[in-house]
């Protein structure tokens, strides 16, 4: 059964990012999030948060609802869906809408499902310990999308999926896949990573925004309607890992510690169910490379 709720369409006052900062404060872990904008881009335009999680190793969250919009025109409804899991190395969403009886002063809204990941690395190499190395992560994006809208001319529809992974920041610069009426599958590369081997702590980001949404403006907006749905739950994930020197050539025997207990490897990110302690992975890290360099010198 689809729940029902009723909002008023005047301004919150909140925007995105004071909504979505709260939840993940910079700190080893995933989260997911779904969140609804109406009406235009401007400081009058309502955000709010309808389902969250975070947690060390896991988090999902999902919301299906009616709601009702009143405007100075009269009442919008409209039908909000979403799915989102974030786990370390992989996240999944999906959204969708359906806009019904739109009122002409009721000109967009936009559905997205928020998801993220944070992680603290330590890299290091035989014979590069204390020099400067940069990190780039690979990943593989798949999802598709659809749009539909009734009125003369038709409202605009939009599906599409906001990417980011690199160094940790509080303000990413996105890349976009559009999949207003198709299907993608990409392979791209993230920002690079400065770092020193052997050295501190670096973090890390991977996140994706899943939105799907719908406009409609002008005299002709009467009683619009939409539907439009992005669908990116068979994953976004880190497919590869390649670290190289401060010349820029390519380091193949390198290991990475986590903070978050996950395995880190040139083919990816494995994630463990809870994360274990980061001086154990550090531990672990100084270990390996030790045993490495003393077998090169053996050969």
């Amino acid at each position: 059964m689809v729940l029902h709720r009723r909002i008023a369409f005047a301004p919150l006052g909140v925007l995105a990012a004071g909504l979505v900062a709260p939840i993940w404060a910079g700190t080893i872990g995933v989260s997911a999030l779904t969140q609804v904008c109406l009406g235009p881009e401007g400081p009058g335009r309502i955000c709010e948060v309808r389902s969250s999680a975070a947690g060390p190793a896991r988090a999902s969250t999902g919301y299906t609802a009616g709601e009702t919009v009143t405007s100075g025109a009269g009442e919008s409804s409209f039908e909000l869906e979403a799915m989102g899991e974030a786990v370390f190395g992989g996240l999944r969403g999906f959204s969708a809408l359906t806009v019904a009886g739109g009122q002409p002063d009721f000109t967009q809204i936009g559905w997205r499902t928020l998801l993220r990941m944070e992680d603290a690395l330590v890299i290091d190499a035989p014979g590069l310990t204390g020099t400067a190395g940069t990190l780039v992560l690979q990943l593989e994006i798949e999802g598709s999308g659809t749009g539909t809208g009734t009125a003369a001319p038709p409202p605009l529809t939009v599906s599409f999926l906001d990417w980011y992974v690199g160094p940790a920041t509080t303000s990413p610069a996105f890349g976009r896949i559009d999949l207003n009426g198709k299907s993608a599958l990409a392979s791209v590369s993230g920002a690079p990573i400065p770092f020193v081997y052997g050295g501190p702590p670096v973090d890390i980001l991977l996140t994706t925004i899943v939105l799907a949404g719908a406009f409609c403006d002008g005299p002709h907006c009467v009683s619009w309607s939409a539907s439009v749905e992005t669908d990116a739950f068979n994953t976004v994930r880190v497919t590869g890992i390649e670290a190289y020197d401060e010349t820029g050539a390519a380091v193949r025997d390198f290991a990475i510690a986590a903070g978050s207990g996950s395995l880190y490897s040139g083919s990816g990110i494995t994630a463990v169910p809870e994360p274990a302690p980061f001086w154990l992975a550090a531990a672990a890290l100084a270990a390996t490379v030790l045993q490495r360099a003393r077998r090169d010198k053996r050969e």
